[in-house]
């Protein structure tokens, strides 16, 4: 797998099956500590050969530095999710496709969210700075 600064990076691990254990690859090569909340996998065409598409859902542990929530109409807090999907012959490639598709959405949605926040902050302390009373006065 290719890092965002252009780096290969190999990781194997070992699960309950072939899909479970390249998750658990690609949490211990992105860092990224996220529940699996869905896993849907459906044969796109018949066939030895068939593609298959997977689509999941996860959502960041609770706890972790990525954890996040949404705020529903109802006024309930959850946690938010991220959805991925992937298609491929081979149904682990696909897995791993939608997999990492979801946690790029979580990681590009705390990334904006953060320079949000820093711009909010940023923002704040030029107004607090405008509308305190010159030293000394």
């Amino acid at each position: 797998m290719a890092g965002p600064d252009g780096l290969r990076r190999v990781a194997a691990n070992t699960g309950t099956g072939p899909v479970d254990a390249v998750y658990k690859a690609i949490d211990a090569l992105t860092g990224v500590a996220v529940d699996l909340e869905s896993y849907d996998l459906e044969a796109v065409t018949a066939g030895i050969d068939a593609l298959a598409t997977t689509r999941v859902v996860v959502t960041p542990k609770p706890g972790s530095q990525l954890e996040s929530s949404s705020l529903h109409a109802s006024g309930a807090v959850a946690p938010k999710r991220f959805s991925g999907s992937g298609a491929d012959t081979d149904v682990v490639v696909s897995s791993a496709r939608a997999y990492l598709a979801a946690i790029n959405k979580l990681l590009s949605w705390n990334k904006t969210r953060k320079q949000r926040d820093l711009e909010n902050n940023n923002n704040n302390n030029n107004y607090n700075a405008k509308s305190s009373p010159p030293a000394g006065a």
